[in-house]
């Protein structure tokens, strides 16, 4: 709390502001404007909006100023940031490559690996998969209670149909035998072949990258992979936004930028007047 409204006292005697009666909302706003400029984080100003508001309240109520100056402020908007460090076609290729086809876990991996970056589901989403919500002859999931409590129905590839139904027609089916009402889509490995949590596929996702590339890869990157790659393959920023369930096209529109700077970096690189 101090130091933040050390922050503000220092700004206003910058601005030979030296007596809290000479604060008005012109003021307020261009601190708020000195704070972006200064390249304070949203979450920076949003400390130091909050405890300066808490100030000029108490000015107003002890009737030291006359003007309740705490509405001026305007709540920094979200910056959607990049992604970073997107996972390349080939480091992929590499991890869907990583797990033994010639164990019942390791076609369970591939399975999960090739929906993942298919489809570009959330994490949860794919932990929510129910074996009645595949529809292995139409290529498509039906993703239940996703982001913002919406279902919606995404598609995937032929390749990701292929090590699903070889996943859930030869593995999950040998699993299920002794447990035939068992609905989830994604079961453990282990002797009780109990649902896989949202845990434990993050780690399972996580320890296959690590095997395959030598560095930490979170589940979501495949996410951001699917995007970019869709993108670059020449997919409208529309269609990408309905397979990874946007509510808003904005949110899609952060791997455009991506897109556009990979298109920047090639033009510098081959371009003949870079």
């Amino acid at each position: 709390m101090t130091y933040c409204l050390g922050y503000f006292v220092k700004y206003l005697s910058e601005q030979s502001i030296n007596s809290w009666k000479q604060i008005n909302q012109a003021t307020i706003k261009k601190y708020q404007h000195y704070m972006t400029l200064c390249g304070y984080s949203r979450a920076t100003q949003k400390n130091q909006i909050y405890y300066v508001k808490g100030l000029l309240s108490f000015l107003y109520e002890k009737g030291i100023i006359s003007t309740d100056l705490a509405s001026a402020f305007q709540t920094p908007k979200a910056v959607e940031s990049l992604p970073k460090n997107v996972l390349t076609i080939s480091e992929v290729e590499q991890i869907l490559q990583c797990p033994d086809l010639s164990s019942a876990k390791g076609i369970r991996d591939r399975a999960l690996l090739e929906v993942i970056y298919s489809s570009g589901l959330r994490l949860k989403e794919l932990a929510n998969l129910k074996i009645d919500h595949v529809d292995l002859d139409q290529g498509l999931l039906i993703v239940v209670q996703g982001k913002g409590a919406k279902d919606r129905i995404t598609p995937i590839g032929e390749v990701a149909v292929k090590y699903l139904s070889r996943y859930i027609n030869m593995t999950r089916k040998n699993w299920c035998s002794k447990q035939p009402t068992q609905y989830a889509l994604w079961l453990s490995s282990r002797f009780d072949h109990l649902p896989l949590t949202t845990d434990a596929l993050a780690r399972c996702i996580r320890d296959i990258a690590k095997q395959a590339l030598s560095k930490t890869v979170s589940p979501h990157a495949f996410r951001h992979a699917c995007a970019t790659h869709m993108l670059n393959s020449g997919a409208s920023v529309h269609h990408v936004q309905k397979q990874l369930g946007h509510k808003s096209i904005t949110s899609t529109q952060v791997y455009t930028h991506l897109s556009i700077n990979d298109l920047k970096q090639t033009l510098s690189k081959t371009h003949p007047r870079k």
